[in-house]
């Protein structure tokens, strides 16, 4: 009995100390989760003040442009009207398309704070658990009048018609070099350029209109560029007279770091996911494969020298400049459409396609830009002799960010931003 009453008196005192432990190690833990909750709290609260001093800047540029608006409205000429709305129409497409990338980014969706208990854990430690940031799917879209408008008119959603490609102007730029051929802009926003014949060079020029790199690309002769991946490109020879075939170069260390030899001279050249399409002088089309450089023969014609070729989803598009044609192909190698109206095309030269498959053509000797409907039995220029084009060579699209890069053969490229009907903006002079 003694013993067990000394037993009971050392288990309590035991007990209490280990109460004593756990009191403290909990008012630990109470600490170190109330300085948890409050960095998240912190991190809550810049995350939120960032997009609302994002926001603030474009609503700032909003204000602006209602005002120029019921200013071109009051006292604008004629041309002064359209040199105006043509301004607010691209500030007007790069507010839509940040409120577009905010929604992507997930920058709208709200901020919580959660408090995250384990209800089942093995340690005395995990008890209290975590806190937690949460993310709550925003409620906010972002619907242009154009989609609104064809939310109301239609009930299947259609392809977009040549008709309703609007260009408009961006910027102008100045290329350090003469006799482009081949455009290009990279994921990051610079514009590359293939200067061909005489200075045989791969022009970089950075998102500010400035000169980045100047690479020689001799024995070849640089012709036509496409984008393999963000840091590789693909270069066709041109009039190069010794080895025929494609560079493939590393354009952040501004290296080659491959050569594809083929059966003749190289012209115009498209990327089509893991695959190159080159036009070959006097022979066609050839097809290479990125990953192992193995080339094989897809269509077999007389292609004459500078044309040029687009790929998109089953089909192959290509130029030919002596008999002023566009001609599309299957993937089987059979003629789908040709597309030849000298009126309106002289020399077309490079190509590109855009998601709904109307293909884009500079005229060399038109000097316009002109879009083929995918099925070829409609055309329309959208760009004429008036807009600065001066024997226009190479044409590149980047269909996601919606902008076309058009180049003249000496000196300067134009940027061009793609909109499809004019927008609509919600707001007090709607329907003025």
């Amino acid at each position: 009995m003694t013993n067990i009453a000394e037993v009971k008196t050392r288990l309590g005192k035991e007990i209490r100390q280990k109460r004593a432990e756990i009191n403290k190690l909990l008012d630990n833990l109470e600490k170190q989760i109330i300085k948890d909750l409050e960095e998240k709290e912190y991190q809550s609260k810049k995350s939120i003040q960032n997009v609302l001093s994002s926001v603030k800047e474009k609503e700032t540029m909003v204000t602006q442009c209602q005002i120029t608006f019921l200013s071109i409205k009051q006292y604008a000429s004629n041309l002064q009207t359209f040199l105006g709305i043509n301004e607010i129409e691209v500030k007007v497409y790069e507010n839509e398309q940040y409120l577009q990338s905010l929604k992507e980014a997930n920058s709208l969706e709200q901020i919580g704070l959660v408090w995250k208990v384990d209800p089942v854990s093995e340690t005395i430690s995990k008890f209290f658990g975590s806190i937690e940031m949460t993310n709550q799917t925003s409620s906010l879209g972002f619907i242009s009048s154009k989609n609104k408008q064809a939310q109301i008119q239609v009930v299947t959603t259609k392809k977009t018609s040549i008709n309703d490609v609007k260009l408009i102007l961006q910027k102008e730029i100045t290329i350090y070099g003469q006799h482009t051929k081949g455009c290009c802009m990279s994921k990051e926003g610079d514009f590359l350029f293939t200067v061909h014949f005489f200075q045989k060079s791969l022009i970089t020029i950075g998102s500010k209109n400035k000169l980045k790199h100047k690479m020689k690309l001799g024995p070849s002769y640089g012709f036509d560029i496409t984008l393999i991946d963000e840091t590789t490109i693909a270069i066709s020879d041109g009039n190069s007279g010794k080895k025929f075939g494609i560079d493939i170069i590393d354009i952040k260390n501004q290296r080659k770091i491959n050569f594809i030899e083929l059966p003749g001279r190289t012209w115009g050249i498209a990327r089509d996911h893991d695959s190159l399409f080159v036009c070959v002088d006097g022979r066609g089309i050839y097809k290479v494969n990125t990953s192992d450089y193995i080339t094989s023969h897809v269509i077999s014609c007389n292609l004459p020298m500078h044309s040029y070729v687009a790929v998109f989803s089953d089909k192959i598009y290509y130029t030919n400049p002596e008999d002023n044609s566009v001609v599309c192909y299957d993937e089987n190698g059979s003629r789908v459409w040709t597309f030849q109206d000298e009126l309106i095309l002289n020399e077309p030269e490079g190509m590109t396609v855009d998601k709904n498959g109307n293909v884009y053509v500079v005229g060399f000797g038109s000097n316009n830009v002109i879009i083929i409907s995918s099925d070829g039995k409609h055309h329309k220029q959208v760009l004429p002799r008036d807009n600065g084009l001066s024997s226009p060579s190479a044409i590149f699209l980047d269909a996601e960010k919606k902008k076309l890069l058009v180049a003249n053969t000496e000196k300067t490229a134009f940027v061009y931003n793609i909109s499809c009907k004019l927008l609509q903006i919600k707001c007090p002079f709607q329907h003025l």
